[in-house]
């Protein structure tokens, strides 16, 4: 009897655990799972800036279609996945109509099929122009420029806005759309009806081209409002 209390208190022994361990492996897994959870989101954040999309939530999928908005859809959608059949096009509404959704929603798209763009914004663009006149330092204005002449696709957003400000901003307008036309160079371009109105005749010559620009009117109803 004393050797099966003692082999019973030796089992004992052998099987505790070590009070001086401490071992917190419930806090370790959820300090891991944490981690990935933070990765995941900072690498979805780089994207987003590195796309400059508002979020990435703004897909196809999730466009809200209304009234006016179909044909906008069906064109961005072809377009993002290279059938359109021009390298330019551009789209057409009022405010909040879901000109800048589609617009990014078309950079995820084709960043999902392997090929880069951003979003530039036109003010901004106009903005970093100013900015680089007289300026040594990198990028210059002529490389901010050319950059955006020559490059393999450009997708800009509120293309025209303050175009009556100055001859300047016109002929920049001008050289940007020359360009990139003559080169028959990825384009997409939103406005809304009051800055088409103001674009320079050479310019609407360009987009008027059949061939080379497919032209669409978003006549959706503003988003904003009807929330």
């Amino acid at each position: 009897m004393e050797h099966i209390k003692e082999a019973i208190a030796n089992t004992k022994k052998s099987t505790s655990v070590p009070q001086n361990l401490n071992v917190e492996p419930d806090k370790k897994i959820w300090n891991n799972a944490n981690n990935q959870q933070q990765v995941a989101l900072d690498s979805r954040e780089i994207l987003r800036r590195n796309l400059n999309v508002s979020t990435l939530d703004n897909t196809f999928d999730n466009f809200k279609k209304k009234e006016g908005t179909e044909k906008s859809l069906e064109l961005f959608k072809l377009y993002a996945e290279g059938m359109l059949g021009t390298p330019f096009l551009v789209c057409i509404g009022d405010y909040g109509c879901g000109k800048t959704h589609l617009m990014e929603a078309l950079v995820i798209k084709r960043h999902e099929l392997g090929y880069f763009c951003r979003v530039t914004k036109f003010n901004k663009f106009i903005e970093n122009l100013k900015k680089s006149v007289g300026s040594q330092e990198f990028p210059t204005y002529d490389q901010i420029l050319s950059s955006h002449c020559t490059g393999k696709i450009l997708v800009m957003d509120d293309i025209g806005m303050g175009i009556k400000e100055t001859s300047w901003l016109t002929s920049v307008l001008e050289t940007l759309i020359d360009s990139r036309y003559y080169n028959r160079l990825e384009t997409v371009l939103t406005m809304n009806k009051e800055a088409w109105a103001s674009l320079p005749q050479r310019v609407v010559s360009r987009l008027c081209d059949g061939e080379v620009c497919t032209i669409v009117e978003n006549n959706g109803k503003d988003y904003r409002k009807t929330k």
